[in-house]
């Protein structure tokens, strides 16, 4: 003790910038004594990846910041294998027995399921909890409170309304034959316009005023915003420096988003209507005990209408990309679709779905295109759990990157062609593993409107396809070039379009 009292008398003896320097040095001592245990003695240390950046969080941060983080993760899967180390506690896999260990039912173990990744569902400040980033228990009660209205019987129900908005699209395009069009804007102002009447009763009014609603704009502003949020974590004081500095413009802007949500939920409730939207069985709750408050009404609404739209109109964006990028594909596509209806009108629910072909160009899109292309975050629970045959230890987050499984040469034969005819039984591609391709994800956490997604994905492609043609602009060529910030950053994606012939169909 004697000794200890010495130094630090010593210490404080000190000039002031001799105690600095010995600050810098003792910080400088634990930061390379704390990267060189993450490299070599962290119990994730055996697992195969690039010590020297699993070293620090800085690199992880500084390819999420860049947008390039879910490539990275393919080009590691091809040098290391299934099972890559990522980060300090991340693990990355792309093997199909993998989805179903992290994502799946898990009857038989302690843990029915693995918990969501809390930095990456982080619960937003003065927000009630989401079906998206909710704990396991409120997670089952929202979801049982959201299905009858994805049931089949409200699908069929909802049929009429998103065909006004699918006829509404066609209308505005025709009014713009042999202009250049950007297809990617026109899927989002489709889908949020459907989404926006099933979530609020009314449209965002996209599709009227050919723009995106405000709302809308500063959304995907904040997710955006999320990354650099989860950067400025390493930095001690950077995130309440961020908020100390933030200009009045964007605090203003995100009050008038958190009052705009406030103000459609609150016309939503008082609005009287028997018509088959999201919250119109959910409203019936309202009151009972087990039933949606209105701040968790709020909450979920948000998320409905990101996760129900942008998602969609990214898969539309990116399949018309492929399609025209891809001739022969486009042309047999043509064929079926104007060689199955004859009219317009009969172009309906039951009828898209037998359509064979476009079904495999939608599930082609979906792998080479995942609208989520990042791996979606869980923690192994208690002391560990096996994994594909591996044990990982508790507290470790692991997940299946979308985008790199779908692109690695050991799931996929050619995975960076689209070729719809490997979901057709394709002798080529019988070696294809199939069972990795998840991009609603799997077990209890799926994504709830996976159906309305593929009866407004195959409504929209059939009526476009039958009534126009389409060629992709030059300066789109290289379109699907883009950084990932939680969702795609897409960027216009330009097509001159011309009715279509209707005396035949072009070979």
């Amino acid at each position: 003790m004697a000794g200890l009292l010495a130094q630090i008398a010593q210490v404080n003896s000190m000039r002031p910038g001799s105690v600095a320097l010995v600050a810098i040095l003792a910080s400088l001592i634990y930061l390379i004594s704390k990267a060189i245990y993450n490299a070599y003695f962290h119990p994730l240390a055996k697992f195969p990846g690039p010590r020297f950046r699993n070293a620090t969080p800085f690199v992880h941060h500084y390819r999420n910041f860049h947008g390039d983080l879910v490539f990275e993760y393919a080009k590691l899967h091809k040098k290391y294998g299934p099972v890559v180390r990522v980060g300090i506690n991340l693990l990355s896999f792309n093997s199909p027995g993998a989805w179903h260990e992290i994502y799946g039912y898990r009857s038989g173990h302690r843990y029915s399921q693995m918990e969501k990744d809390p930095d990456q569902y982080e619960r937003q400040p003065g927000r009630d909890w989401s079906i998206l980033n909710a704990p396991s228990p409120m997670h089952s009660r929202l979801r049982k409170l959201f299905s009858p209205s994805f049931s089949e019987k409200s699908l069929r129900g909802q049929e009429p309304m998103i065909m006004r908005y699918v006829d509404l699209l066609v209308i505005r395009l025709k009014e713009r034959v042999g202009q250049k069009v950007d297809l990617a804007a026109w899927m989002n102002y489709t889908t949020f316009d459907v989404i926006g009447d099933l979530a609020y009763g009314e449209s965002f009014g996209c599709l009227e005023n050919a723009n995106l609603h405000p709302w809308i704009k500063l959304t995907f502003d904040f997710l955006r915003a999320v990354v650099v949020v989860q950067c400025l974590r390493l930095i001690p004081g950077a995130l309440w420096l961020l908020n100390a500095v933030l200009p009045p413009k964007i605090k203003k802007g995100r009050d008038d988003h958190i009052a705009l949500t406030t103000a459609k939920v609150q016309k939503r409730i008082h609005m009287e209507t028997s018509r088959p939207d999201f919250m119109g069985e959910i409203l019936e709750t309202m009151g009972d005990p087990e039933g949606l408050s209105v701040s968790e009404m709020e909450a979920n609404s948000e998320v409905l209408i990101i996760a129900g739209s942008e998602t969609t109109a990214t898969l539309l964006s990116g399949c018309f990309y492929y399609l025209l990028r891809t001739p022969r594909v486009y042309r047999k596509l043509v064929k079926e679709i104007r060689g199955t209806f004859k009219n317009e009108a009969d172009i309906s629910y039951d009828n898209v779905s037998k359509c064979r072909y476009m079904t495999a160009v939608l599930e082609e899109s979906l792998r080479i295109y995942p609208p989520i292309p990042t791996s979606l975050g869980r923690v192994v629970p208690g002391e560990g759990e096996y994994i594909d045959g591996i044990w990982i230890p508790g507290g470790t987050v692991v997940g299946v990157s979308h985008w790199a499984s779908y692109h690695s040469d050991t799931n996929f034969r050619d995975p960076y062609e689209f070729v719809p005819e490997r979901f057709l039984g394709d002798e080529r591609y019988k070696n294809d593993r199939f069972d990795v391709l998840h991009p609603f994800s799997m077990g209890p956490r799926n994504c709830i409107g996976k159906n309305i997604a593929y009866l407004e994905m195959r409504l929209i492609v059939a009526r476009l396809i039958w009534n126009f043609e389409f060629q992709l602009l030059p300066e789109s060529e290289d379109w699907n070039d883009q950084k990932v910030y939680v969702l795609w950053a897409k960027g216009p994606l330009h097509a001159k379009i011309s009715l279509a012939p209707r005396d035949g169909v072009k070979n």
